[in-house]
């Protein structure tokens, strides 16, 4: 297999889910028919009377089942996740490493401010004055990291909304 979307692991893991699901299933939808069955007054083998005479009993075993079914779904997919989480970390410290260390500052701050932030606040940062925050924000804008738009005699500054996107979910240091 030259390429394959899952690796051997993620598709056990799915098709035990598959399969537990399909037997919860299974189960519900018989229980549902004998019932029915039941209430209609229907012939029910000797076999499947117990089943419809302690039906309460059997649904909540149903019920405690689904929930048993459903934290060991929750359960074989956390690794899952846990994996998309690894793989965004990896893409946010390579998408980082382009930054050099001032860039890395503004961009965390604009990233921790969902508003459009004044120049002037980010002048104020650590280890930059104005003259050094208006070069790394011209730096940026013209990398496309950035939009400035000037508001009366203040430039606002914003990261482009695909630059936030793209950050969204992963916390910077």
């Amino acid at each position: 297999m030259p390429f394959a979307f899952f690796d051997p692991d993620d598709r056990r893991r799915m098709l035990l889910i598959i399969g537990l699901l399909s037997i919860f299933l299974f189960l519900i939808f018989t229980f549902i028919f004998l019932f029915h069955l039941y209430l209609e007054d229907k012939l029910i083998t000797p076999v499947l009377s117990p089943f419809v005479k302690y039906y309460v009993e059997f649904f909540i075993l149903i019920a405690t089942l689904g929930f048993g079914v459903g934290a060991i779904t929750a359960y074989l997919m956390m690794s899952k996740v846990k994996k998309v989480q690894d793989v965004a970390r990896t893409s946010t410290e390579i998408m980082l490493s382009f930054f050099q260390p001032e860039e890395r500052i503004i961009v965390n701050f604009l990233l921790n401010h969902q508003a459009p932030v004044k120049q002037y606040d980010i002048s104020h940062l650590q280890q930059l004055d104005k003259v050094k925050a208006h070069r790394i924000l011209r730096r940026l804008r013209e990398r496309g990291i950035v939009v400035l738009q000037r508001v009366g005699k203040v430039n606002s500054v914003m990261l482009r909304k695909e630059i936030r996107e793209a950050f969204q979910d992963q916390p910077l240091e």
